[in-house]
């Protein structure tokens, strides 16, 4: 089964590098366009799959034991990340118009060490993981802690990093420190709820599975949920309110572009999707303990923040309201690529990890 899916996902790729190859040759710009768009769509799933491993090596929550396993498999897809990431730097001049601190140059090596920050920590991580499936002694275990804690420090700065040269760079002149917080909390919203609705529907049948998807797991699955939506609203409007008290042409030029020709009327789509429906579902504990209204949840707040990035990305390069087919059709060429790399991560290592203590702890046996 696994086997013919991974072919499935094989021959999907590579009618996705077809379909790619097609639309750069019908239209260059416009579609490096929709693909920077796709690669912060995907990189954002991964990432915040990062962030939440290493949140979880450091508190041993039982949410991320049905997780865990999930989060590992979206770091698989970082190296061909990093190479979607350089056809984009390459492919286009979007990126390698400035100077000084934003010279080509300096911006490529920054990119360079910023992947290689999360490809190694994620190998890192990954190899201790397996290593503590073979073995029970408890040193992998420790070792994955000790690495999660400095890991989450480098993590909040090489993102930071990222985002000042990848997507602030777009409207030469525009900063702000609290835009990299908001995409360090829309990774994690993305990478927490797709692992949320993997934990439904991917993880087998089983004791042994049953006996960590307990009622609990839901709602701390649910709680993590809301805290993150209620985050990503506050510093959202933090920015917001700090930019509008200002009132500087410098700052305001950002919300400017958002704000008008049309880009407006899908601000206030997203206000209502990205926080107003899950903050008012998950303040109820019915839909968290029901594992099957928290995955539909959890898939609407994926959406919602898919959204949001398109929002964030698009209107640095269309002044008016504007979707292309190539703004779906990439994107989603480019998550078959990812899909392929997951399920090659997701098909190589047991479910649930195996001789884990902390899970031996709660009573469920993994050995």
């Amino acid at each position: 089964m696994n086997g013919n899916r991974r072919l499935t996902l094989g021959r999907g790729a590579a009618v996705a590098a077809l379909v790619c190859l097609f639309c750069g040759l019908l239209n260059r710009e416009v579609f490096f366009r929709s693909w920077f768009y796709g690669f912060m769509l995907w990189y954002s799933v991964s990432l915040g799959a990062l962030a939440g491993l290493m949140t979880h090596h450091l508190s041993g929550g039982r949410w991320g034991f049905v997780t865990r396993r999930l989060m590992e498999a979206a770091l698989t897809p970082l190296p061909m990340l990093a190479v979607a990431f350089f056809v984009f730097f390459f492919g286009t001049s979007l990126l390698r118009e400035g100077t000084g601190y934003f010279h080509p140059v300096a911006v490529a090596l920054r990119a360079v060490i910023c992947f290689g920050v999360w490809i190694g920590l994620s190998a890192a991580l990954r190899r201790r993981s397996l290593l503590q499936d073979g073995t029970g002694d408890e040193t992998p275990t420790r070792e994955m802690r000790a690495i999660s804690g400095p890991g989450l420090v480098v993590y909040f700065l090489t993102v930071s990093l990222a985002m000042t040269d990848w997507v602030m760079a777009l409207e030469p002149g525009w900063r702000s420190t609290m835009f990299p917080g908001i995409m360090i909390a829309t990774q994690v919203l993305m990478s927490l709820s797709a692992a949320t609705a993997g934990a439904v529907w991917l993880l087998p049948e089983g004791a042994e599975v049953e006996r960590l998807r307990t009622a609990q797991t839901w709602m701390d699955l649910g709680k993590l949920l809301f805290a993150f939506v209620i985050f990503w609203a506050y510093v959202a409007f933090a920015q917001l309110l700090i930019v509008w008290s200002g009132n500087l042409p410098d700052e305001s030029v950002w919300y400017l572009a958002r704000s008008r020709g049309g880009w407006e009327w899908l601000a206030r789509g997203v206000g209502a999707a990205a926080f107003f429906a899950p903050a008012g579902v998950l303040l109820f504990q019915a839909p968290k303990r029901n594992r099957f209204v928290l995955a539909k949840v959890a898939v609407g707040i994926w959406v919602a923040q898919a959204i949001y990035l398109f929002w964030v990305v698009m209107p640095a390069f269309y002044p008016r309201f504007h979707v292309s087919w190539m703004d779906g059709v990439v994107p989603a060429a480019i998550g078959l690529f990812w899909s392929l790399c997951f399920w090659m991560g997701w098909s190589r290592a047991p479910r649930i990890a195996r001789n884990d203590p902390r899970i031996q702890r709660l009573g469920v046996l993994t050995s």
